[in-house]
């Protein structure tokens, strides 16, 4: 780029008017009512314009406009810091031109980090007074100043807090619904990221996530992806755009029952306790594991982890086949086929 300076020259010019008679009409007029032609001078003064151009070291850069093909996560807590990362193209990074990456939460303005062509994250900013059902616009900029409308919308929550869950125990086979009970719970009922979290403390096995539900603002109900191999304790954790997750370190065990035997014994009841292999048992007060023999329901003889060990009642009918069932949690049977086989 060169800079001009603009100067301004004065010259000189005449203009030569001639007014002329052609008979009947005068064109500029006549002189004392003759045929005379009269010539006027006339003498002004115009002005030219031109710049005086010289070298810098300036220099102007135009760029093409970037395409945002996608952002995540689209929520954060009020407080800010969550890092957003915007997936697309023609991004660029030429600081000497002052091309930085930026972006733009509703009306406010962060710079962004350059990643590459495709990929620039930013640090959400803190909104502290801002509302929580609301939409707001994401909008990307190469300069800080040129915004890109990216249609994409961001929401904030308020950072959650969880204060029980129940229950605490269900079947490997999920489904069971698993309520939060806490504060400051905000309603994004229907975004993809609103879930929560089971993950494994011992079996080997990634972790699996089940949509939330929002109640009210101390309820939330989330229910339990099932498809585990074993049972075992899993570490809830509840997740409203899938990247911050909350600390709160709560449990919810899943349990399987696998075989029972033996499968029969001494009418009298003499022989031993019918044993019950499975994963995930656990010998609670509230929701405490149960034996149900020909209809009774009665304790066990004592719970493990892995074993249930259930004792066989005494049966008037000497050769009677009886159903048999047990839960792991008070709630959910699960019944043998078969049953338990009486002899003399």
């Amino acid at each position: 780029m060169e800079v001009g300076k603009d100067e301004r020259i004065a010259y000189k010019s005449s203009k030569i008017i001639i007014n002329a008679y052609n008979g009947n009409d005068t064109v500029n007029g006549t002189v004392n009512g003759t045929n005379e032609t009269t010539t006027s001078i006339v003498k002004s003064t115009d002005y030219w314009t031109y710049y005086d151009y010289e070298p810098s070291n300036v220099e102007y850069y135009w760029y093409k406009d970037c395409v945002v093909k996608g952002m995540s996560p689209h929520a954060a807590v009020t407080t800010g810091g969550t890092l957003v990362s915007v997936i697309g193209a023609w991004f660029k990074y030429m600081p000497q031109y002052g091309i930085v990456p930026h972006c733009k939460f509703g009306d406010k303005i962060v710079r962004g980090n350059f990643d590459s062509t495709v990929r620039i994250v930013c640090e959400v900013p803190p909104n502290l007074s801002g509302a929580l059902d609301q939409e707001y616009p994401f909008e990307v900029s190469m300069n800080g100043v040129d915004f890109v409308d990216t249609a994409f919308k961001f929401f904030y929550f308020e950072e959650p807090v969880i204060d029980d869950i129940f229950p605490d125990m269900g079947p490997v086979s999920g489904g069971t619904p698993v309520y939060l009970i806490g504060q400051n719970f905000t309603n994004l009922t229907g975004q993809r990221d609103f879930n929560c979290r089971f993950t494994p403390r011992n079996l080997n096995t990634p972790s699996k996530k089940a949509r939330a539900r929002w109640l009210n603002s101390t309820t939330i109900v989330c229910y339990s992806p099932g498809g585990w191999k074993k049972g075992d304790q899993m570490h809830v954790q509840l997740t409203y755009n899938g990247v911050d997750y909350d600390e709160y370190n709560y449990n919810f065990t899943f349990f399987s029952i696998g075989r029972a035997f033996p499968r029969s014994g001494p009418h009298d009841g003499s022989g031993g306790p019918i044993i019950v292999e499975g994963r995930g048992f656990r010998n609670t007060t509230t929701n405490r594991p149960k034996c149900r023999l020909d209809g009774k329901v009665y304790e066990p003889m004592s719970v493990s982890f892995d074993k249930i060990l259930c004792g066989v009642q005494p049966s008037l009918d000497a050769n009677a086949n009886v159903p048999f069932a047990v839960t792991a949690n008070g709630v959910d049977w699960h019944d043998f086929p078969g049953g338990f086989q009486y002899y003399e």
